[in-house]
């Protein structure tokens, strides 16, 4: 400024005056006292500089202060004369001898005067209470003694701790551990009660939409733009910076134009994990504040700069807007959901504008309820927080929903931990996540644990090596998840593979459904636990509890006991939700490879013809014959079934077979059963034929009039039901009033067709543990189709294969009783392009080798006469073993 008078460059703010000198906000001074007031000539040189050097500069003030009081390591009392206001400092709060001032900021607090405690920015050793008076009378309407509340900060006001209202003496207090302003606040109604806040049935990101979009607030759902990749959950990206515990998160990682980027994640503190390189920023919020962490995430679009300012801020979800104020020195809003668990807020900070979505307003997913903002001087980005019910109360007469009158900013790492949730973590988990790998450092992928003890850092937990660790306290272990949202039709069991040389005795996995989304005990299912020191893998049949039903929207895993003595770590290497009872596919036998023609010696890879049945045997069959009570029976060990070794040699009709499975005792069992078309095909033998079973497990006197009953029928069929001839595996619909011969199971029924869409283009089917390319391809011949498959590269896996035609056959949906014309027997919600035509399994003919099995799904019938030549669809598969 080199001397130049800059007195006429002050422009009049908010309780003060500002300066603005030099491009682009070069220099900014900020002089908070009444702008009426004379203000001084500030004149300063500076000289020598180099173009972006930094300089320091430092400003003594001269200030008028109430009272200024000496206090040492001993402790006192600071107070001022008509005692409005008391602070009791405790004794080794103070390290040295300190003047301290109290001063009234001119102008008045929420409720009563603000008081300017210095030197300000002093840390303290240990809490030092602070109370301060209030008359009942200046209370706002509709706002009650317990309603009050402490406040301090100077730029981000915080919520005081170890909060208490004497309401006989009319005062406040609370605890801090720095020195600035102190003032008294409340909590304001907001006119409308918790059965007000809407369902959110659905969530997105509040960002990734690079479009210049205007609010919207309170209008209907609309599909968002193809700029707008805020609902794209599957490009949302969470990784580990190299030897460093911070979470990097992209939206659209690859983008070039569109592309977001986390600057500040959940519950971490730039100055203290700023010591690496990625989160070192001299503009943080957090510079210098050891104690103060993020409630949320700062999102800002990559390599835009500030120009990003005023871009839409999107409603995650259907809600109630209940604040819509000033935060800090900028703007916020504040929506209330409606979840299975109880209300949560999503709060969006750092807002270039208010909001025109007033208080009270109905908004829905996707609405632009603001824009991004840059704040002063420093970076374009949006602020976004998940908060739980803990921010927020209810009136006591009339349920009315109270929200603070100035939203709170700053937050200890504790208070964090307390009174929100992991923003990507949260939308992740309610939108159906149903495995933790925890294979990101220092994400713990929204798993809560309490009654531990501290990691040096300060948390709870450590996440690294592709573990969750946890340190026990005494006893009570909890491991929380966050709100979830998942059917329990789809998962009958919660596995949990786990290290411990510290718990003993039994384990209990507790859960909350929509009907009661409060965790009891009646609703928990206990499993023992080991403490040697190894994994050890344990599942948790939940479908014992009669109340695991409807959409479970939350797990708790309890360890009641501590090993005396043991302060070791608990290492989880996996939580996951899924089928106890697996339906795993079994091999279908065939261990030779075949060309277009005879057979061949099996292909290496890369090779024609590569990638048949014989390559993959990955559940190889596993039969056993055992005599109990002096009959036999046959035990699958990769089903899990027991069979009747030998049938009694009748033919039946079809209810004739289910009434003989129904009153059947058998080596002691009197559950036997019909087994459905699927469990009678998976003891058939694909490498044989004639029969095209083992016969020194299921000899058999009727080859080759060999056909057997299934349970299988369809309503709209229903005078016909599934059988399969052993003597070739061929399935056909068949008469009722037929007679066949019958062959019975027990055991869990196997189960298929349990569909989850991972919506990158894969589907899951979780009782078989397959995945399934769920896009379509053109017809192709047999060689083109095992070609198509071995090459592809989908949603970051490159093990695809070609289906065998067990696996092929578990698509087949036999519950669809009436599909329509046209309609292929498979669950078209997930596979929405699936023909109503033949698809090509990796399994030859044993007989006839020019031929391979394919399933026709306008029916569900499995073939064997697939001429290799002609072209038909293709259903890549991964996964099973």
């Amino acid at each position: 400024m080199n001397g130049i008078d800059i007195t006429g460059k002050f422009k009049g703010i908010e309780n003060g005056v500002r300066a603005l000198v030099g491009p682009e906000d070069g220099l900014r001074i900020e002089v908070r006292t009444d702008p009426r007031q004379k203000i001084n000539v500030l004149k300063t040189t500076v000289r020598g500089l180099e173009p972006e050097q930094d300089v320091d500069i430092e400003i003594f003030f001269f200030v008028e202060v109430d009272e200024l009081t000496t206090v040492g390591p001993e402790g006192g009392i600071v107070k001022d004369l008509d005692g409005s206001i008391l602070i009791s400092i405790p004794q080794h709060a103070l390290s040295s001898t300190t003047k301290i001032a109290l001063t009234k900021v001119n102008g008045s607090g929420q409720i009563g005067s603000t008081y300017q405690l210095a030197p300000e920015g002093m840390n303290l050793n240990l809490p030092v209470t602070v109370t301060m008076k209030y008359h009942p009378g200046n209370l706002p309407p509709g706002t009650v003694e317990d309603d009050l509340f402490l406040i301090f900060g100077n730029q981000f006001p915080r919520k005081m701790e170890d909060l208490s209202v004497d309401k006989t003496a009319h005062a406040v207090s609370g605890t801090i551990m720095s020195f600035s302003k102190v003032l008294t606040s409340y909590y304001v109604k907001v006119g409308k009660k918790l059965k007000d806040i809407p369902k959110a049935s659905d969530f997105r990101l509040p960002i990734g939409d690079n479009s210049d979009a205007s609010y919207s607030c309170g209008q209907d759902y609309q599909i968002p733009s193809k700029n707008d990749l805020g609902e794209t959950l599957t490009l949302l990206h969470r990784s580990s910076y190299p030897n460093f515990d911070y979470p990097k998160i992209f939206l659209n990682k690859n983008s070039t134009v569109n592309r977001w980027h986390v600057i500040t994640a959940f519950n971490r503190n730039r100055y203290i994990n700023s010591a690496s390189g990625p989160t070192r920023d001299r503009n943080s919020l957090y510079r210098g504040h050891k104690d103060i962490f993020s409630n949320g995430e700062d999102w800002i679009l990559v390599r835009h700069g500030n120009d990003h300012q005023g871009l839409p801020i999107h409603a995650i979800a259907d809600g109630l807007v209940i604040y819509n104020d000033r935060m800090g020195n900028g703007y916020a809003i504040v929506l209330a959901h409606q979840i299975d668990n109880g209300p949560i807020l999503s709060v969006y900070s750092h807002v270039d504008e208010k909001s025109p979505c007033a208080v009270g307003t109905i908004v829905h997913k996707g609405n632009v309820i603001g824009k991004i903002g840059r704040v002063e001087a420093g970076h374009t980005y949006l602020h976004f927080e998940i908060g739980r019910q803990s921010l927020i109360r209810m009136d006591g007469e009339t349920g009315e929903i109270k929200v603070p009158a100035t939203w709170f900013w700053e937050w200890t790492q504790d208070s964090v931990y307390e009174n929100y949730y992991d923003p990507t973590n949260f939308i992740s988990n309610i939108m159906g996540k149903y495995q933790w790998d925890f294979n990101v450092n220092g994400n713990n992928e929204g798993w809560i644990a309490n009654n531990v003890r501290k990691y040096e850092n300060g948390y709870m937990y450590k996440v690294k090596d592709g573990m969750l660790s946890l340190k026990p306290a005494s006893s009570n272990l909890q491991v929380e998840s966050y709100p979830l949202k998942v059917e329990a039709e789809c998962f009958d069991s919660v596995f949990i593979r786990m290290r411990n040389d510290t718990l003993d005795g039994h384990g209990r996995v507790c859960f909350a459904t929509d009907e009661e989304p409060h965790f009891f005990e009646d609703k928990a299912v206990e499993f023992e636990i080991l403490n040697d020191g190894k994994f050890n893998d344990y599942r948790v049949f939940m479908a014992d509890n009669h109340k695991w039903k409807g959409a479970i929207v939350g797990i708790r895993i309890d360890f009641p006991t501590t090993v005396n003595g043991k302060t070791g770590e608990i290492d989880f290497d996996t939580i996951r939700l899924g089928r106890g009872y697996l339906s795993r596919t079994p091999d279908t036998g065939q261990t030779k490879c075949f060309d277009n023609s005879q057979e061949i010696t099996c292909p290496a890879t890369d090779e024609p013809f590569y990638g048949q049945d014989a390559h993959y045997a990955i559940h190889p069959p596993s039969f056993e014959v055992k005599t109990i009570n002096c009959h036999e029976v046959v035990i699958d060990h990769v089903s899990g079934l027991t069979w009747q070794r030998r049938d009694n040699g009748t033919k039946r009709t079809w209810k004739e077979a289910m009434d003989y499975c129904e009153n059947l005792t058998l080596a002691g069992y009197s559950d036997w059963r019909l087994p459905t078309k699927k469990e009678l095909q998976s003891i058939a033998d694909y490498g044989c034929f004639g029969p095209a079973i083992d016969t020194a497990y299921f000899p058999s006197s009727h080859l080759p009039d060999d056909c057997f009953w299934s349970a299988t029928t369809r309503a709209f069929l229903s005078l016909s039901a599934r059988s399969m001839c052993l003597w070739n595996t061929q399935t056909k619909m068949s008469i009722k009033s037929d007679h066949n011969y019958v062959r019975a199971v027990r055991g869990r029924s196997l189960e298929f067709c349990h569909f989850k869409d991972n919506g990158d283009g894969t589907v899951m089917d979780i009782t078989t543990g397959l995945m399934w390319d769920k896009r379509e391809t053109m017809p192709m011949t047999w060689e083109k189709a095992l070609a198509c498959c071995e090459n592809l590269d989908l949603a970051g896996y490159d093990d695809w294969r070609l289906p065998n035609i067990r696996e092929l056959l578990s698509l087949v949906d036999d519950s669809r009783h009436e599909p329509s014309i046209g309609e292929p027997l498979i669950h078209t919600a997930c596979f929405p392009g699936c023909r109503p035509s033949p698809y090509w399994s990796s399994t030859t003919h044993s007989l006839y080798p020019g031929f391979a099995w394919y399933v026709e799904f306008d029916d569900g019938q499995v073939h064997g006469g697939g001429h290799k030549g002609r072209r038909h669809h293709v259903r890549p598969v991964r996964g099973g073993g």
